[in-house]
């Protein structure tokens, strides 16, 4: 219910399950991978099944923003204000602003470089270097790259992002 009132006012949501064995609560880490590879945007239609992943997010507000605005304005969007767009990992912001511009070129391998980034994935160093993105995803630096890619979402037109856990062992994991 409550992702239907968020869908309803455009808010993008996570519907994450924690569990012990799945995704405890207690890992940063875990956490973050299951918010980034559950996040959604509200469906176009009744018939339209929503897909889940920040990737596929950022690609519909491309294609949005493509449509409205056109190639050339989205891509002078993105080396302009979405660089300098106040979000807390600079990180975060260049891999979503080398992940769209990426997609806009047709550069199949930078693209899913920087998803697997994205989703939390292992990307080697000398893979993110060329793209001068130069944090990796720890414990440390979990919340703060969730909390990067709810104020991306700002910067993109997203109302907000609403996260939403259920605890499926129903035991107090805390």
């Amino acid at each position: 219910c409550l992702r239907e009132i968020a869908w309803a006012e455009g808010f993008a949501t996570a519907l994450v399950g924690i569990s012990r064995e799945g995704c405890p609560f207690d890992d940063t880490v875990a956490i973050y991978r299951e918010v980034v590879r559950n996040i959604e945007m509200p469906p176009v239609s009744d018939e339209e099944v929503s897909q889940p992943g920040i990737d596929v997010v950022l690609r519909m507000v491309l294609d949005s923003k493509v449509r409205a605005h056109g190639d050339a304005a989205v891509r002078e969007w993105l080396r302009s204000e979405l660089a300098l767009a106040r979000i807390e990992s600079a990180s975060i912001r260049r891999a979503a602003e080398c992940f769209l511009l990426a997609i806009l070129d047709g550069d199949d391998d930078a693209a899913d470089r920087m998803r697997a980034y994205l989703l939390g994935e292992e990307v080697t160093m000398s893979e993110l270097s060329q793209h001068r993105v130069r944090e990796t995803l720890d414990k440390k630096q979990a919340f703060r790259f969730l909390r990067s890619i709810a104020q991306l979402l700002r910067v993109l037109d997203v109302p907000g992002l609403v996260l939403l856990f259920d605890e499926m062992d129903r035991v107090m994991s805390l």
